[in-house]
């Protein structure tokens, strides 16, 4: 995919882009509102939710081809990291660093880690929710990949932990339908947020 991304604002602060990913003839992004960068969450009111997220999909040219607008913070969250797009499998995955049935808290968020595997259809029409591994509440995915030669059937994934002052990394593969290869091995006491194979 070349460069192509390009954001127009008259905005001063920077634009945080997450989830960056190609599908033919597109690439996909989620951000927080343009202009905005991270507000502080206050504990009552409307401002303790979340900045709402937008998710757009635009073409080589710029043009947005897919607006999916404003996503609420109305039934809980889900915060991502790392999102990938399998040509093979022709399907969207994600796994998310945190979830929560409940509103978000600033306090709390450190305890809401997942071991959840979403895996979408590409218009989001039929998604599948798996489990992988044991749940451990301040471990939350940061980065994951495709194991190369396996039809996307295989995933590295590194896992992060920010609780209290406490920073570790691990890492962990499993199969797609969420057998575990590399139970949570730690890697490190800083945070990796990347996974590449070259």
């Amino acid at each position: 995919m070349g460069t192509w991304v390009s954001i127009r604002s008259q905005a001063t602060k920077g634009l945080e882009r997450h989830l960056l990913s190609a599908v033919p003839a597109c690439a996909v992004t989620s951000h927080r509102k343009v202009g905005e960068g991270p507000r502080f969450l206050l504990p009552t009111g409307p401002e303790s939710l979340l900045p709402a997220t937008a998710a757009r999909a635009s073409t080589p040219d710029g043009r947005g081809r897919t607006g999916w607008g404003i996503l609420p913070n109305v039934l809980g969250y889900l915060i991502h990291e790392s999102a990938c797009w399998s040509d093979t499998l022709q399907r969207w995955f994600f796994l998310p660093r945190r979830a929560s049935h409940e509103r978000y808290s600033e306090k709390e968020d450190e305890h809401k880690g997942t071991n959840l595997l979403l895996s979408a259809a590409q218009d989001f029409g039929d998604i599948s929710v798996r489990r992988v591994g044991e749940l451990v509440p301040t471990h939350g995915f940061s980065s994951f990949k495709f194991i190369p030669n396996t039809d996307d059937q295989i995933i590295v994934a590194l896992k992060s932990e920010e609780d209290t002052g406490i920073i570790a990394s691990y890492i962990m593969a499993f199969t797609l339908d969420g057998r575990v290869l590399l139970p949570e091995t730690k890697i490190g006491s800083v945070k990796y947020e990347g996974i590449e194979f070259i």
